[in-house]
């Protein structure tokens, strides 16, 4: 018998080294063992703050230069009123986006971290009219559905009050 086992995070789009898997494997597509790629990965790990990841990237070929964009993770983004804040680009040359990333430079990264996590507070700042008024209408709408539920009548609601009933 095989078992599943989905495990929730915070983090579950990214890679430990502050990088999204998919670009990961954009930037290692072989899966083969880098030693100056994890050396990298631990560099952007320290110098990412914690909410940020690089999510993905765009090379082109013609000017051999790597877009990176640097954005905050899922459960940061989806905050509302936060769902709108611009990612930043940390650009990097090379002859591939494998070259590219090893040539990150930390002060840009740095730079860039900055100024996306001046952008997240300045704007959840100006939103908070915003989410107050989500957050009270989730809880006007939550009250409705409990109401509904204790005067449900039928086999599963009487079901669920039951079990409700034996954990208290």
């Amino acid at each position: 018998m095989q078992v599943n086992s989905i495990g929730s995070s915070n983090y579950s789009n990214t890679f430990t080294g502050g990088i999204n898997s998919t670009l990961y494997k954009k930037i290692v597509p072989d899966y083969k063992y880098q030693a100056d790629i994890f050396k990298k990965l631990d560099d952007v790990s320290r110098t990412n703050k914690n909410p940020f990841v690089l999510s993905d990237a765009i090379y082109n070929a013609k000017e051999k230069v790597a877009e990176f964009i640097l954005t905050a993770v899922d459960t940061v983004r989806f905050i509302p009123g936060l769902e709108n804040v611009k990612p930043k680009v940390v650009k990097s040359s090379g002859n591939n986006i494998t070259e590219a990333f090893k040539n990150i430079d930390l002060k840009d990264l740095q730079k860039a971290n900055e100024e996306l996590a001046v952008d997240y507070s300045k704007t959840y700042k100006e939103t908070e009219g915003v989410r107050k008024e989500i957050f009270e209408k989730r809880q006007a709408t939550q009250e409705m559905l409990n109401k509904k539920f204790e005067n449900a009548e039928g086999f599963w609601p009487d079901f669920y009050r039951n079990l409700d009933a034996r954990k208290k």
